[in-house]
């Protein structure tokens, strides 16, 4: 079991996302985490990118845009951890 489950939301905003991922992934870390991208029916290919750029990553693409709150909740039912942390996908991670 992971120490936390890290969840970015993505509806259009490609760009922001794959940075946000990027730098989650750049960290040195001793905790177990897994990280999840949740598409809220973008239609701008990044589940597939994302999926070759970051090989540890979990997606999960809805069917519809049901918003902030159900994408999360969306993510939150499927952690691999005893935490959740959502991650805006415009946030960068820098340090521990």
């Amino acid at each position: 079991m992971n120490d936390v489950s890290i969840l970015v939301l993505n509806y259009k905003t490609k760009d922001l996302t794959l940075k946000c991922l990027e730098t989650i992934f750049n960290q040195k870390t001793d905790y177990k985490y897994e990280v999840i991208l949740i598409d809220n029916n973008s239609e701008d290919g990044i589940i597939d990118y994302a999926k070759k750029k970051f090989s540890k990553l979990k997606t999960i693409q809805n069917t519809e845009n049901g918003g902030y709150a159900k994408g999360n909740n969306l993510g939150l039912k499927n952690l691999d951890s005893r935490y959740g942390l959502i991650v805006n996908s415009d946030c960068e991670v820098r340090g521990d």
